[in-house]
């Protein structure tokens, strides 16, 4: 599966990998939340209950992942970091 990643042109590869990057963001920052919630007991009025039915958090996860790696890419950050990494 990721060695067709590896070999799309780089436009579409970055969009994957940001998409990647928003899903698992979102997941994280979900089960964080479900973890959380417990420890922070408040009592909401009821019409609170039905405010997250656009998925609100979700989007503004994903959002943030996708986004975050974007500029990351652009930035050259990623790659200065994958350099790194590699001790080269």
């Amino acid at each position: 599966m990721f060695e067709n990643i590896r070999s799309l042109d780089p436009i579409h590869r970055v969009f994957i990998e940001a998409c990647i990057v928003g899903l698992l963001v979102m997941l994280v920052g979900v089960i964080g939340s479900k973890i959380v919630k417990p420890f922070f007991g408040v009592s909401l009025p009821e019409i609170c209950k039905s405010w997250n039915k656009k998925h609100v958090m979700e989007a503004s996860l994903f959002m943030t992942g996708f986004l975050l790696h974007i500029i990351l890419e652009i930035t050259g950050i990623n790659r200065d970091y994958a350099v790194y990494r590699a001790g080269f």
